[in-house]
Protein backbone atom coordinates (compact mmCIF):
# COMPACT_ATOMS: atom_id res chain seq x y z
CA UNK A 1 0.00 0.00 0.00
CA UNK A 2 2.85 2.39 0.76
CA UNK A 3 4.44 1.90 -2.65
CA UNK A 4 1.07 2.35 -4.34
CA UNK A 5 0.73 5.68 -2.49
CA UNK A 6 4.22 6.76 -3.63
CA UNK A 7 5.94 6.23 -0.28
CA UNK A 8 9.03 4.35 0.86
CA UNK A 9 8.57 1.76 3.59
CA UNK A 10 11.71 2.12 5.71
CA UNK A 11 10.91 -1.04 7.67
CA UNK A 12 10.86 -2.99 4.41
CA UNK A 13 14.27 -1.59 3.47
CA UNK A 14 15.50 -3.17 6.73
CA UNK A 15 14.03 -6.53 5.73
CA UNK A 16 10.96 -6.27 7.97
CA UNK A 17 7.87 -7.60 6.23
CA UNK A 18 4.21 -7.23 7.12
CA UNK A 19 3.18 -5.76 10.45
CA UNK A 20 6.44 -6.87 12.09
CA UNK A 21 8.31 -5.11 14.84
CA UNK A 22 10.94 -2.42 14.42
CA UNK A 23 13.21 -1.37 17.25
CA UNK A 24 13.63 2.18 18.51
CA UNK A 25 17.28 2.01 17.40
CA UNK A 26 16.22 1.09 13.86
CA UNK A 27 13.73 3.96 13.77
CA UNK A 28 16.36 6.42 15.00
CA UNK A 29 18.87 5.21 12.39
CA UNK A 30 16.56 5.70 9.39
CA UNK A 31 15.53 9.14 8.15
CA UNK A 32 11.78 9.38 7.58
CA UNK A 33 8.97 11.90 7.31
CA UNK A 34 5.99 10.14 8.90
CA UNK A 35 4.94 7.26 11.11
CA UNK A 36 2.42 4.80 9.71
CA UNK A 37 0.45 2.80 12.24
CA UNK A 38 -2.84 1.12 12.77
CA UNK A 39 -5.37 2.43 15.21
CA UNK A 40 -8.68 4.11 15.74
CA UNK A 41 -8.07 7.81 15.13
CA UNK A 42 -5.02 9.99 15.68
CA UNK A 43 -4.97 9.57 19.47
CA UNK A 44 -4.69 5.83 20.03
CA UNK A 45 -2.41 3.52 22.04
CA UNK A 46 0.20 3.40 19.24
CA UNK A 47 0.53 7.16 18.79
CA UNK A 48 0.52 7.69 22.57
CA UNK A 49 3.31 5.12 22.99
CA UNK A 50 5.44 6.86 20.35
CA UNK A 51 4.84 10.28 21.91
CA UNK A 52 5.69 8.92 25.37
CA UNK A 53 9.03 7.44 24.29
CA UNK A 54 11.62 10.10 25.15
CA UNK A 55 13.96 9.26 22.28
CA UNK A 56 11.19 9.08 19.67
CA UNK A 57 9.45 12.20 20.97
CA UNK A 58 12.44 14.26 19.83
CA UNK A 59 12.08 13.21 16.18
CA UNK A 60 10.57 15.77 13.80
CA UNK A 61 7.74 13.49 12.61
CA UNK A 62 6.62 13.01 16.22
CA UNK A 63 7.01 16.67 17.24
CA UNK A 64 5.11 17.69 14.11
CA UNK A 65 2.42 15.01 14.59
CA UNK A 66 3.18 13.41 11.23
CA UNK A 67 1.23 10.21 11.88
CA UNK A 68 -0.67 8.33 9.22
CA UNK A 69 -3.15 6.22 11.16
CA UNK A 70 -5.04 3.55 9.27
CA UNK A 71 -7.98 1.58 10.65
CA UNK A 72 -6.71 -1.80 11.84
CA UNK A 73 -8.37 -3.68 8.96
CA UNK A 74 -6.46 -1.55 6.43
CA UNK A 75 -3.19 -1.43 8.36
CA UNK A 76 -2.50 -5.12 7.85
CA UNK A 77 -4.27 -5.33 4.52
CA UNK A 78 -2.98 -7.81 1.99
CA UNK A 79 -5.93 -8.43 -0.28
CA UNK A 80 -8.21 -6.33 -2.44
CA UNK A 81 -8.42 -3.79 0.41
CA UNK A 82 -4.78 -2.88 -0.19
CA UNK A 83 -6.07 -0.29 -2.66
CA UNK A 84 -8.26 1.19 0.07
CA UNK A 85 -5.18 1.41 2.30
CA UNK A 86 -3.15 3.09 -0.46
CA UNK A 87 -5.94 5.59 -1.03
CA UNK A 88 -6.14 6.34 2.70
CA UNK A 89 -2.38 6.91 2.85
CA UNK A 90 -2.47 9.16 -0.23
CA UNK A 91 -5.38 11.15 1.24
CA UNK A 92 -3.46 11.65 4.48
CA UNK A 93 -0.42 12.87 2.57
CA UNK A 94 -2.56 15.26 0.52
CA UNK A 95 -3.86 16.91 3.73
CA UNK A 96 -0.33 17.91 4.73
Amino acid sequence: ALRLAGCVNHAATLGIEGPGSISVEQILAEPFDRFLMGGDGPDNPSTRAVRANGRLAELAPVRDEQFIVLPPDLYSSGSHTILDAAEAIAASLARD
